[in-house]
């Protein structure tokens, strides 16, 4: 028998055998949530050890997520000639050898990094209204705001240790303090001390500034490091201020390097509507080491990362607005060649790089001002980037990543959808001319994935993440940056979608909502944040006890790789399932 089918038939039988051994459990699916990199010989490796441990602590299913399932086309990773294929081949035998189902996890809308390799275009994008451009030597480029700045910026300015500009400061002197031996320029830096801070891990300073609405900015500052625990603690925050109140414009981590000398770094934002924000710079659950601050700024930022695509269309105009200026005539066609390409890697984007400008073709005077519009793509986090759920394209491009993904792996009986943390979404030209809200425009994208799915596997069994379509999860009204509501989000999910719910603190109303409409659950158990399994597993129990069969399942989930409870976990789950 040729190989490719006798995993074929393993898997047949394996599936025969997980049904009838579900008949008699509490919780027939036990399953591990499983990041790879299945390019890499020592990651796939690891990935075929931590199955392999799971089989034996009893779980009989592994959501397995790489990026690269959505860079197949582009690299060739589904030809049986390539080190990628080989090490699916060997994690899948280990799998149906060890009894453990294989469910891919597809991204979908959220940090869709494989889709955007084939056009990072496809980004959601925001937009910026009537920058002011200018023109030189037959270039226009973004024009200064001169009156844009962060308030002592250097950290030259100390009034009894507290910084002058700025509003308030943690622990002022002890947490953080002026350092004349340590500074990139002038007289003094900022040191963040987190351990002469009063409330664990918090050594942060923030002003207000006044901004221009639906413009794009940087905050920037240059950052020194001795021995800071964790290296993800450092990040910039800006949140919009009005009368209604205040909302998260960029929240941005950066994984620097434990010990490092000075060092820029960027965070990107869009006013929306906002004419003042509210800048963070600072530590945020820092253990240990110590960080110096220095030269912060705050600038407006022109065509960097420019998005075009027929969704994000570009303006130029004359400055009195009477002028509309016509790519290709007036102007040579504009774009950013470094779009989604930090680093050399397609479909990723650098938080910060030069604008490129804009070549007249009309032969404008030196001196004229244009009035551009444009949109942009933000990066949450370390590097996630949303995709537009509205451009006909990256269901085009979805459906030929998903039919490769298929064969490599055989026809899979279930695959997991990746609709979790959608935090862009609704902002863009091509989703407004829908008429819809956000929350409309998420349950639309569901239902043509998952007719999608069944057209690439028909009988295909479906699940997905919880959090973007519940009430009393992120399904409300301006989630991040989303624009307008998800609420009605959950109208897009067929009868038979299986939900995965990470649901914390409360999950009651979650579990309820679900099991309301119809939908069988996991719940899953986040092992980042927990130490005792067993305990996990008796509130998790708890939680589902009222909807009987209708929590078919638990899932142990790591997003950082922490698998030393795996076995634990999997005895606790087993012994609740016997415990009927």
């Amino acid at each position: 028998m040729r190989r490719a089918g006798r995993i074929g038939w393993i898997l047949v039988v394996l599936a025969a055998v997980s049904t009838v051994a579900a008949e008699g459990d509490r919780y027939p699916l036990r399953w591990l949530y499983l990041q790879a990199n299945l390019a890499d010989a020592a990651s796939t490796r690891t990935a075929i050890d931590v199955i392999s441990r799971a089989a034996r602590a009893g779980l009989n299913g592994v959501v397995l997520a790489d990026a690269k399932f959505m860079t197949l086309e582009r690299y060739g990773f589904d030809q049986a000639s390539s080190p990628y294929h080989q090490n699916v081949r060997r994690l899948l035998d280990v799998a149906a050898a060890s009894g453990i189902e294989v469910i891919p996890h597809i991204a979908v809308v959220s940090g869709a990094h494989g889709l955007l390799a084939y056009d990072p275009n496809l980004a959601e994008g925001f937009e910026v209204q009537d920058a002011p451009f200018e023109v030189r030597g037959g270039v226009a480029t973004l024009v200064a705001d001169p009156g844009l700045m962060l308030l002592n910026g250097g950290f030259e300015q100390v009034t009894e240790g507290r910084f002058d500009g700025w509003l308030n400061q943690d622990d002022p002197g002890r947490a953080t303090a002026p350092d004349v031996t340590v500074r990139k320029s002038g007289l003094q830096s900022m040191r963040l001390d987190p351990r002469a801070a009063s409330r664990p891990g918090l050594c942060r300073i923030h002003q207000k500034v006044p901004v221009r609405p639906r413009r794009c900015y940087c905050v920037s500052v240059w950052l020194k490091t001795a021995g800071l625990e964790p290296t993800g603690s450092f990040k910039i925050s800006v949140s919009g201020l009005s009368p209604k109140g205040e909302r998260p414009l960029v929240f941005q981590r950066f994984d620097v390097e434990a010990t490092q000398e000075f060092r820029q770094v960027h965070a990107v934002f869009n006013s929306l509507d906002f004419e003042e924000i509210d800048v963070y710079l600072g530590l945020w659950g820092a253990r240990g080491g110590l960080a110096w601050l220095d030269d912060g700024e705050l600038v407006e930022v022109g065509l960097m990362n420019v998005l075009r695509r027929p969704g994000c269309p570009l303006t130029v105009r004359s400055a009195d607005g009477q002028t509309t200026y016509e790519e290709r005539r007036d102007f040579v066609r504009v774009s950013d060649p470094l779009l989604g390409r930090a680093q050399g890697i397609p479909g990723v984007y650098d938080r910060f790089h030069a604008s490129p400008g804009i070549r007249m073709l009309n032969g404008l005077p030196d001196g004229t001002r244009l009035k551009v519009g444009f949109y942009h793509p933000l990066i949450d986090k370390f590097t996630k980037v949303d995709a537009c759920m509205t451009e006909p394209k990256a269901d085009e491009i979805l459906e030929r990543q998903v039919t490769r993904l298929n064969r490599l792996f055989h026809s899979p009986r279930r695959y997991m959808l990746g609709y979790n943390e959608i935090r862009a979404a609704g902002s863009c030209r091509a989703c407004k001319a829908t008429g819809r809200t956000p929350g409309q425009i998420l349950a639309d994208h569901v239902r043509r994935t998952v007719a999608m799915m069944e057209r690439v596997r028909p009988g295909v069994e479906l699940a997905t993440w919880h959090d973007m379509f519940d009430p009393s999860a992120n399904a409300v009204d301006n989630y991040y940056l989303v624009d307008g509501t998800l609420a009605g989000s959950w109208e897009g999910l067929p009868a038979g979608m299986l939900i995965v719910n990470w649901t914390e603190g409360e999950p009651a109303p979650s579990l309820r909502f679900f099991r309301d409409r119809g939908l069988a659950q996991i719940i899953s158990l986040d092992f980042d944040r927990t130490s005792d399994a067993g305990e996990a597993v008796l509130a998790a129990m708890k939680a589902a006890e009222p909807h009987g069969a209708g929590i078919r399942g638990m899932m142990y989930t790591t997003w950082t790789g922490r698998y030393a409870h795996l076995e634990a976990f999997g005895q606790a789950v087993a012994s609740a399932s016997r415990d009927q």
